[in-house]
């Protein structure tokens, strides 16, 4: 009888192994979901559903309805409120947290808002960013249900498909010192009619207002050096 002898040594690598190759898809099985992604009781979870640790919110359990972010968080982190599903290598993960979530109120202390952090609340029509906000995350409201939005002018750093895919997006306004509109910034936001390109933006990215089917015009303002 033959026999094949295997030997293992972490110090010789021939490649790095893509995380992707084991998949993602995760079964109910022991604390995989419940007690693991999915934790309603956590025990640094306040009454809201908020899990708060020092100035960062990290993730919501909550069941939707009207949420206040307590004063003096600084960031929220990526997908904290996402609801949807994503299909990623060979597998689909569902992002359950918000659900319902209808309203959300931040705080003035508020600085970053991450990646897809509230991407898929279809239920939240309307959000106000508060002055003092300086960076906003990849798709943090793609496919959301906000209907109107101001970008408040102390915004610096803005992700790619902010609003990607906002189906009820009538209405955005920013300020005269809004610099730099992100590539795919209101793509496929099928109820925009109108756009204001106000003066101090110098950068449109690509595909920023694509598929917007509804979109009849752009006004660009006479003293825009780049686009006027």
């Amino acid at each position: 009888m033959k026999k094949a002898k295997l030997t293992l040594d972490k110090a010789y690598q021939i490649a790095r192994i893509d995380p992707r190759l084991y998949g993602s898809f995760v079964e109910h099985l022991g604390r995989a979901v419940y007690g693991g992604l999915y934790e309603p009781g956590h025990p640094l979870a306040d009454e809201n559903g908020l899990i708060i640790i020092g100035d960062i919110l990290w993730k919501y359990n909550g069941h939707g309805g009207d949420v206040v972010v307590p004063e003096g968080i600084t960031k929220l982190m990526p997908n904290v409120f996402r609801e949807g599903t994503d299909y990623i290598g060979r597998s689909y993960i569902r992002y359950r947290t918000a659900g319902q979530l209808k309203t959300v109120k931040l705080p003035s202390t508020l600085k970053e808002i991450g990646a897809f952090a509230l991407a898929g609340c279809t239920q939240l029509k309307k959000l106000e960013l508060p002055l003092g906000l300086e960076t906003i995350g990849d798709g943090a409201f793609h496919k959301s249900g906000i209907t109107s939005i101001h970008i408040p002018e102390t915004v610096t750093s803005l992700g790619s498909s902010l609003f990607e895919e906002c189906g009820s997006l009538k209405n955005f306004t920013v300020s005269e010192k809004f610099r730099n509109i992100s590539s795919r910034m209101f793509y496929g936001c099928g109820r925009l009619k109108s756009v204001q390109i106000p003066a101090g933006v110098e950068y449109i990215g690509e595909d920023a207002f694509g598929n917007c089917k509804a979109l009849q015009k752009i006004e660009v303002a006479q003293d825009n050096a780049v686009y006027a």
